[in-house]
């Protein structure tokens, strides 16, 4: 088969959904959405009226950013495996997601890469909205490259049984040449969410459909680009 191109693995991602799409739901959409609950409350409860990006945020708002990572990395493990099977055309097995809770310090080391969107909020510039609004992009713009490069760092952990050092080179040499071309496809994928999420946000103010969905189509893009690039079914993640 030839290099991936973005409408051939846009139809993958749907069709591996449209196979088996309330199991897919239920494990990673619902099961995320519901678990980001709390998370997002003590949030809105103990910071209210503060963005969840930019500078001059509080320490505290910064912590409860840190403790809301840990919190929804605890069943991200197991939602990548189930990611990686359905990639592969198995069925979904919901004894991953318990399984994967013990992985959870892993996917915790893999979301370090949102760091720089965090470290933000020490810069000095609360009276300086332009070199805010400056500061704020680049470290959105190294995130995104960062989370694009790091995408397969934890599949390659859980699934290939690789050394943390070794994943994150094994994702860093497969996305290689392949962002902007991630990038866009994560965009195709991810467009519909937002119209949704601006309505979920203007009628009940939280955003939980849309985090559910964003996990749904996280995960099993990340499982097909995984699997494209460990089972060697496509020399899709290499230089064509």
């Amino acid at each position: 088969m030839p290099a991936w191109t973005v409408p051939e693995l846009f139809l993958r991602v749907w069709k591996t959904l449209l196979r088996q799409p309330l199991p897919l739901l239920f494990a990673l959409a619902v099961v995320p959405g519901l678990w980001a609950i709390p998370a997002e409350l003590a949030y809105a409860k103990w910071v209210p009226g503060e963005p969840a990006l930019g500078t001059g945020r509080p320490a505290i708002a910064v912590l409860l950013s840190f403790a809301g990572i840990v919190w929804n990395s605890i069943w991200a493990a197991g939602g990548i495996r189930i990611g990686i099977d359905a990639a592969r055309g198995q069925p979904v097995r919901f004894r991953h997601l318990l399984d994967g809770v013990a992985y959870t310090p892993w996917i915790v080391l893999t979301s370090l890469t949102l760091v720089p969107l965090e470290f933000v909020v020490l810069l000095p510039f609360e009276d300086d909205p332009s070199s805010a609004a400056l500061a704020l992009g680049a470290a959105v713009a190294v995130t995104v490259v960062l989370l694009t490069r790091t995408a397969l760092w934890a599949p390659f952990m859980l699934d290939g049984a690789s050394s943390i050092r070794g994943a994150l080179i094994a994702s860093w040499q497969a996305t290689r040449e392949r962002t902007a071309r991630i990038l866009l496809l994560a965009w195709l994928l991810f467009l519909p969410i937002v119209p949704a999420a601006a309505i979920e946000l203007a009628l009940a103010g939280h955003g939980f459909v849309a985090i559910g969905l964003g996990s749904l189509f996280y995960t099993l893009t990340v499982g097909h680009l995984y699997t494209l690039a460990r089972d060697g079914a496509a020399p899709s993640l290499q230089k064509a």
